[in-house]
């Protein structure tokens, strides 16, 4: 998370959602209004419409939406 200072933070989500479509898509719920600057998740918690576990995952966010 990138804090109004400039700073940056960890922190857990409050929240991760699957809406069973079947598109792989998960969401992720934070419990901040700071945005994300990245996304960190270990191997084994999700698994795809194929049923393989996730490997560790991490992405960078390259836009972030500003309320």
């Amino acid at each position: 998370m990138e804090r109004p200072d400039g700073t940056r933070d960890e922190t857990a989500s409050a929240a991760l959602a699957e809406l069973g479509d079947s598109d792989n898509n998960h969401l992720l719920c934070l419990g901040t209004a700071d945005p994300a600057v990245s996304v960190t998740f270990p191997a084994g918690h999700l698994v795809d419409p194929d049923r393989d576990l996730n490997p560790d995952t991490q992405v960078a966010v390259t836009t972030v939406a500003r309320p």
